[in-house]
């Protein structure tokens, strides 16, 4: 937020009130004119929500008197919005296909909306209604998911540590995935160290046993027929190397 919006927001909550200078553009080479006004403000609340709470500022967030830290939702909560929602829009999902789609929603509505989203464009193209758990596998097989909730990046990830000897280092492990230093730590390594698949160790991220395997002990395949389409790739190796 830049600092002149953060003053006035600053005076608005301690006096309600701002104080605005009014700039007036001459005409025909003339100099402009400027004129301070305030405005008085009637009682309200200023509600705030991040995701990065560190990328606040201290002297705004001080301001706050109450301040929660929201947990993700359970997926009980997250099948009975899809479920909602579904019918908002004359879909029926059943208990199982909510299920599904709230497994792999890491927690948040956001991408809960986002899942069901693609899950009735596709029932839609193919003049469906009720979408089972087969369904939605399906649908979430094409869209890179495998039967733990793993997408493609996620997959890779978890393959480049358990094939690497040691520890790699966040930035190297970024470059090795294709992405940037901050999409693997916002987006790809928090539903993995959730889930247990990796370990940050202060020499950088190690693989950790996931909850549930195959009988080889290798990452799970592609739910559904995309399996089959997606069954030769392999796991890249890391070379050992410097931060």
């Amino acid at each position: 937020v830049p600092a002149p919006v953060l003053e006035l927001l600053y005076q608005g909550m301690s006096e309600r009130r701002l104080s605005l200078t009014l700039c007036e553009g001459g005409r025909g080479g003339a100099e402009g004119s400027e004129r301070a006004i305030t405005l008085a403000l009637p009682p309200f609340t200023v509600l705030a929500a991040t995701t990065v709470p560190s990328a606040l500022d201290r002297a705004f967030v001080s301001r706050f008197g109450l301040r929660e830290h929201l947990e993700p939702l359970d997926d009980a909560a997250l099948a009975s919005l899809a479920a909602t929602k579904a019918r908002a829009r004359r879909f029926e999902l059943t208990a199982e296909a909510s299920d599904q789609v709230a497994a792999h929603a890491r927690g948040t509505p956001r991408e809960l909306l986002r899942l069901l989203d693609r899950a009735l464009h596709h029932a839609a193209a193919h003049d469906r209604r009720l979408l089972d758990r087969a369904y939605v596998n399906e649908v979430l097989a094409q869209l890179g998911y495998d039967e733990e909730g793993l997408s493609r990046t996620e997959r890779r990830c978890v393959a480049l540590l358990r094939g690497s000897p040691d520890p790699i280092p966040a930035s190297r492990l970024a470059r090795l995935l294709g992405i940037d230093r901050g999409t693997l730590t916002e987006e790809v390594e928090p539903w993995l160290v959730r889930r247990g698949y990796v370990r940050i160790t202060p020499r950088g991220r190690s693989p950790a046993p996931p909850r549930r395997t195959t009988a080889d002990g290798a990452i799970p395949q592609l739910l559904g027929s995309a399996a089959r389409r997606n069954s030769a790739a392999q796991p890249v190796r890391a070379s050992r190397g410097p931060p």
